[in-house]
């Protein structure tokens, strides 16, 4: 699908003002949790997610977030004690 959208004239003085309205929105889907890191970084036609964290570095979006991180040390440390407990 493509998208059209009328710019005022002092908006497309810019030097790209297409790749930053499609950088904003990108960043303010992601922010909403309305897309993917696999959907921003093909909307702004990156092949692989280093580049989208790089974006999403320099745009102050969290690529994993502490909460994301507290689930995964809950799932090791349930492992592990699966894993003893069965020795």
């Amino acid at each position: 699908m493509q998208i059209t959208v009328d710019l005022p004239d002092d908006i497309q003085e810019r030097e790209n003002p297409g790749r930053e309205a499609l950088e904003a929105l990108v960043v303010a889907a992601y922010r909403a949790e309305l897309i993917s890191q696999y959907q921003g970084a093909r909307l702004l036609g990156m092949d692989n997610r280093f580049d989208f964290w790089d974006f999403m570095s320099a745009n102050e979006l969290d690529f994993y977030t502490e909460e994301q991180l507290a689930n995964d040390v809950a799932v090791v440390r349930k492992m592990r004690e699966e894993r003893l407990a069965a020795k």
